[in-house]
């Protein structure tokens, strides 16, 4: 198995794991995996999901840096478009 393979492996076990956990439970969330970092993108309904996304991703590789791009619908973005990115290490 090259690394590229084991990247997508490790992002379809966390895109189920926020999928099935009751914290996040979304099926709409993007992962990717690439150079070590962890990328999560999409949409949840509460400020708390999106938390929870961070929460079970750290759980589930601890040590490893994540960047949580997910928004929440219907949040306004500030001034110059953009929305907040957590950057968890």
């Amino acid at each position: 198995m090259d690394l590229a393979e084991a990247d997508e492996y490790l992002a379809g076990e966390l895109h189920e794991r926020l999928a099935e956990d009751p914290r996040v439970a979304e099926l709409g969330l993007e992962v990717a995996v690439a150079d070590g970092c962890i990328l999560v993108e999409g949409e949840v309904a509460t400020d708390d999901r999106r938390r929870a996304v961070a929460d079970v991703l750290a759980e589930a590789v601890p040590g490893r840096l994540v960047r949580n791009e997910v928004t929440v619908i219907g949040r306004a973005t500030a001034a110059d478009g953009t929305t907040k990115v957590e950057t968890i290490s």
